[in-house]
């Protein structure tokens, strides 16, 4: 069968065996598998992460030489594989993440099933309107004046950014497949920090290449817990190693295509590696846009009220207003959930 289909120029199968659905209601279903070698990262990397420099040089080399043989294959454009009832693989489904399917449960709009994007601009422009549906719908969205202010400051001014974080080389691919949900608890180390197992693969997509960033937990911080002084010297430090190990690895396997151990360097140098992870997560953009983005172009404006007050209405047409909806909104959702903890403290 796959020499036929080989013939006639059709993509190949799977090797995996139909079988009829015998389960009369319908109720979906879980595989579990036990992983039996190595320990998950996270119990030992908070220990060593910064005293152990072999350790973490051969993770990061592990990690590297694992994105390069992903990327062997390039992708037409950004969504998620999916396969079929015929056993083929295809690019069909949106690029579903974990934070699309938390906004779903929460009621939150997010990017249509069928959307696909054949350049970068398009895609990330549609992540930032995630951002607009979360401030919509999320009762608690905003908490203040200022606050509100600061979010919608950030989110115009990242728009109107965008075009200097994104290269014109590369806004129309290449699209590799990326690793969505890789952090230090689904990766299983040996006791040398060899990576033995991934797990939580489920949330992998076709991305552009320059979203495919350095491990930004890589010195056990979340983004927007990176701040200026020794914390970013340290981790620019670490950031600076898996680049030096994603080069090396790129020697040894004579990967043909440009060297994207290079892009991650351009990436740094020019402050896409903030951007695009903070537009990946719409509860840490306007701290990493804070700290990093908008210190980039002007410092003062940092500390300003002004800018947020010059800038903020500029979201969308009576921002003001909104805000001030969304205020009220807010002590609403407070007050009930109040109420539904008092009646629950009666019950008990």
């Amino acid at each position: 069968m796959q020499t036929m289909r080989s013939w006639f120029g059709l993509p190949k199968a799977r090797p995996y065996i139909g079988t009829r659905d015998r389960n009369v209601l319908k109720t979906g279903y879980t595989m579990i598998s036990f992983v039996k070698n190595g320990q998950m990262l996270s119990n030992t990397w908070e220990d060593h992460l910064l005293s152990d420099k072999t350790g973490r040089q051969t993770l990061l080399g592990d990690l590297a030489k694992i994105m390069l043989s992903l990327n062997r294959v390039k992708l037409p454009r950004v969504r998620s594989l999916t396969l079929d009832g015929n056993g083929l693989i295809e690019l069909k489904s949106r690029r579903l993440m974990l934070r699309l399917q938390t906004f779903e449960n929460e009621g939150i709009p997010t990017i249509p099933r069928n959307s696909t994007y054949h350049s970068v601009e398009p895609y990330v422009l549609e992540l930032l309107q995630l951002h607009d549906d979360r401030i919509h719908y999320q009762p608690n969205a905003i908490h203040n004046l200022k606050d509100g202010q600061e979010q919608f400051a950030a989110l115009t001014m990242m728009r109107g950014l965008l075009p200097q974080f994104i290269s014109r080389q590369y806004r129309d691919g290449p699209f590799v497949l990326t690793l969505t949900d890789l952090h230090a608890s689904n990766i299983f180390v040996d006791e040398n920090w060899h990576i033995t197992s991934l797990v939580d693969l489920e949330w992998a997509c076709s991305s552009p290449i320059e979203l495919q960033t350095p491990p930004y937990w890589s010195t056990g911080r979340r983004i927007d817990d990176i701040e200026h002084g020794g914390h970013l010297e340290t981790f620019e430090k670490v950031m600076n190693e898996f680049i030096d190990a994603f080069e090396e690895q790129e020697k040894r396997m004579d990967t043909p295509d440009a060297s994207q151990a290079e892009i991650m360097r351009k990436c740094w140098d020019r402050g896409s590696f903030w951007c695009l992870p903070a537009v990946n997560s719409p509860k840490r953009l306007l701290r990493v846009f804070n700290q990093h983005i908008q210190r980039m172009f002007c410092e003062e404006h940092c500390t300003q009220r002004v800018f947020d007050r010059t800038v903020s209405p500029y979201w969308s047409v009576g921002a003001e207003a909104f805000i001030q909806t969304k205020v009220e909104q807010e002590a609403e959702y407070k007050d009930q959930i109040r109420k539904r903890f008092g009646e629950v403290d009666q019950k008990g």
